[in-house]
């Protein structure tokens, strides 16, 4: 499962020949800490070697290969939960947007259904929510490759829809675009590694790195 994770040549990079661990091995561990959420200690047993410890997993933070394996799960992750969250941001858009157009829906005293404006209240709750919204949005495919940039366009363009709509609604309403660009550094986690966790042999003996 987590062979497939990755490329050939970004599995190849994991490889060291002096490791107790194999790449997919390498994989596997970091993919349970990161995807799944557990421990270190948990993600290293649930490998089937008994040469990765804890101690073996807080030595990886240093490698030059570890911060790269962390930002493409991350990456991973954040596309697998952004598929899931657009068609829930689609349809929340598109009710707003229908509320705005034809107000709140509401019950007389008599049974009777009719649509009531939105008060001014909330259309400016809504702009200011969007607006909020939409740096962070462009932010946030800043850290994608061009591919993914199609998911901000797509909540841009219903952003925009509806912050057109909520101005043509009320009149007067003026939304300005303030949208800051922004130096976004993904910072890497860094656990504090125990004194005793990197035990090497003395001289003469065969050194194996983790």
């Amino acid at each position: 499962m987590s062979k497939e994770l990755l490329s050939e040549e970004e599995l190849k990079e994991l490889y060291d020949p002096r490791s107790v661990c194999t790449p997919e091995e390498r994989l596997e561990a970091v993919a349970n800490h990161i995807l799944k959420g557990m421990t270190i200690k948990d993600a290293a047993n649930q490998v089937p070697n008994p040469d990765l410890t804890p101690s073996v997993m807080y030595q990886w933070k240093r490698k030059k290969w570890y911060p790269k394996l962390v930002q493409k799960l991350r990456g991973i992750q954040d596309e697998e939960l952004t598929s899931k969250a657009i068609p829930i941001m689609k349809t929340a858009l598109d009710q707003i947007n229908d509320r705005v157009l034809y107000g709140d829906e509401k019950v007389t005293k008599d049974g009777e259904r009719i649509r009531q404006k939105v008060s001014a209240r909330d259309l400016t709750h809504v702009v200011a929510t969007l607006q909020d919204m939409r740096p962070k949005w462009e932010e946030a495919d800043n850290q994608r490759n061009k591919e993914e940039g199609e998911i901000k366009d797509t909540l841009q363009d219903i952003a925009g829809m509806l912050m057109k709509t909520v101005k043509e609604a009320r009149g007067g309403v003026t939304i300005h675009d303030h949208t800051d660009e922004k130096d976004i550094t993904d910072v890497i986690s860094e656990d504090e590694v125990p004194d005793n966790d990197a035990d090497v042999q003395g001289h003469g003996a065969i050194y194996t790195t983790p």
